[in-house]
């Protein structure tokens, strides 16, 4: 049987009448979800009509903002009945995560026509670069613990290498995608690359990866590092595939979580390799 409200307060901080400014904008809940996800702009508006404040918004912001703003209305409210009708509470902290989370599962998901395929296109996509480096992140919402798994791999689809770090208090499946974009770059870097292709499966990290604009969300301090990393390699780009395509750096990622323990493995005649190819730019023209 569904719990009938008994009077008109919020039932989750009994500080105010419940109505939707309040749900949206007021609530310690709603509040720090809005900070968490870097939108507080939306709730320092001096409007009070729902409708004029929505349109405000969505004036003014991107469309990521946006995106990010209708799952978190929708989530907020659909968190607001959960513990009304079933008393299950969360946090801002955590509604934030599965909002982020949510969207990045959308992100995978969806545009699969426009997604290329990798055994038959890569090699098309990626000419003229010596490596391919795959990377995903396995996020633990109930440690908050998380793990970022990369694959290397040679200009012909040769296996390379294998890595998987551990990562503790990282807030979100979103920064956990950008720390795993960054490993991926010092990955390319250690292992001497001067041209390389980094893949993923989150639209927002790639893009945010490709773009020279200062990044200000919550991500912007792990995005310019991959941004001043990369400057190492003469030439270096940032696709998107979609996770059925990206298996090998999502299986590293979740044998790590799920075991706790970081692997790093090298094909045997790479560092050989290696060498052999800095021996033979070193030498003297003919």
């Amino acid at each position: 049987m569904r719990r009938v409200v008994s009077d008109s307060f919020c039932p989750r901080c009994r500080n105010a009448e419940e109505d939707c400014y309040h749900v949206f904008r007021q609530c310690p809940v709603t509040t720090e979800t809005w900070q968490i996800l870097n939108l507080s702009r939306v709730i320092n508006s001096n409007i009070n009509d729902l409708w004029d404040w929505l349109t405000w918004v969505f004036d003014r912001g991107s469309n990521m903002q946006c995106r990010v703003f209708c799952c978190a209305i929708w989530f907020m409210w659909y968190s607001r009945n959960q513990f009304i009708h079933e008393r299950k509470t969360i946090t801002g902290r955590d509604l934030s995560a599965k909002i982020q989370s949510y969207i990045a599962e959308i992100d995978r998901s969806c545009d699969r026509k426009h997604t290329y395929d990798v055994i038959g296109s890569q090699r098309q996509q990626i000419r003229g670069t010596e490596a391919t480096i795959f990377f995903d992140a396995a996020f633990d919402y109930k440690n908050k613990t998380s793990a970022s798994g990369l694959v290397a791999k040679g200009a012909n689809n040769e296996w390379l290498a294998s890595k998987s770090i551990i990562h503790s208090a990282i807030a979100s499946p979103f920064m956990e995608e950008a720390h795993a974009g960054l490993q991926a770059v010092k990955l390319g870097i250690s292992l001497g690359f001067q041209s390389i292709t980094i893949l993923g499966d989150s639209k927002t990290i790639i893009n945010k990866c490709n773009t020279t604009e200062r990044d200000k969300s919550v991500l912007g301090a792990v995005i310019r590092d991959i941004q001043n990393h990369k400057r190492t390699f003469r030439e270096s780009h940032f696709r998107f595939i979609s996770r059925r395509n990206n298996s090998e750096a999502h299986t590293v990622a979740t044998k790590a979580l799920r075991t706790g323990e970081e692997f790093y493995m090298e094909e045997e005649s790479f560092p050989w390799r290696q060498c052999r190819r800095e021996v033979k730019g070193l030498r003297n023209p003919d």
